[in-house]
């Protein structure tokens, strides 16, 4: 059809695509295809590039053809989906003590965090947890109901017979967040309060590049991969 040359077979079907439509046919490139028009690519960062036309978004991630008006939306976006960029995030990133969770928004992680601190409603017949109080109301009602009747509990009372609640064991001295655990604690005292790092009673796991500690060796592993990166 033309004289034009390729390296490879993508670049040849893209194209194709885009010069000769009428041999779409021939092309075994995964084609990706635009929801707005008619255009077509074989190559995802591309597509990204096109859609910014009809959303008037600034940004696209080189990931997959998500798009952004700042850069702060991209970034959590990339901690979000493509962690293993997250080399390339500059925004600043608030991280979870309790597990991997980023986001370089802080209500966001204000919000993730009652997910960890939410106290259990816990069945003192059996010791199963909830969430919340209309699961163990049914749990109750289904597996404990003739025990707690026959002993003159009326059944507009069960829930509050047999439900306790757990309440969060520990605060930070410093800003009184909630912890169940000691390790989750002296963890969040060595990333938001260093000056206390003598009070801290769990195993601390030091990086030998900066001065990042802490107290689970799992984050540790995760912080030394932005080090490998940059070498």
């Amino acid at each position: 059809m033309c004289n034009a040359s390729f390296f490879e077979k993508m670049s040849l079907d893209n194209h194709i695509l885009h010069k000769h439509p009428e041999l779409t046919a021939s092309v075994s490139s995964k084609i990706h295809e635009c929801t707005h028009c008619e255009y077509k690519t074989t190559y995802v960062q591309c597509l990204a590039r096109h859609i910014m036309r009809h959303t008037g978004a600034e940004l696209a991630c080189t990931k997959c053809v998500a798009s952004f008006t700042t850069k702060r939306s991209l970034d959590n976006h990339i901690l979000q989906k493509h962690p293993e960029l997250t080399a390339s995030v500059s925004s600043k990133i608030h991280e979870c003590t309790h597990c991997e969770y980023q986001t370089t928004y802080v209500h966001y992680l204000a919000k993730h965090i009652m997910k960890h601190n939410k106290a259990k409603l816990t069945c003192t017949r059996c010791d199963e947890s909830f969430t919340f109080r209309s699961s163990l109301n049914n749990h109750i009602l289904q597996k404990h109901r003739d025990a707690l009747l026959s002993q003159d509990t009326s059944k507009n009372h069960l829930a509050e017979y047999v439900v306790k609640e757990k309440p969060i064991e520990i605060q930070c001295s410093k800003c009184d967040m909630p912890f169940t655990d000691q390790k989750v604690l002296d963890n969040h005292i060595l990333q938001k309060h260093p000056e206390l790092a003598t009070t801290v009673s769990s195993k601390i796991h030091e990086c030998k590049y900066c001065k990042y500690k802490t107290t689970h060796e799992w984050c540790l592993a995760r912080h030394m991969i932005k080090h490998t990166v940059q070498m």
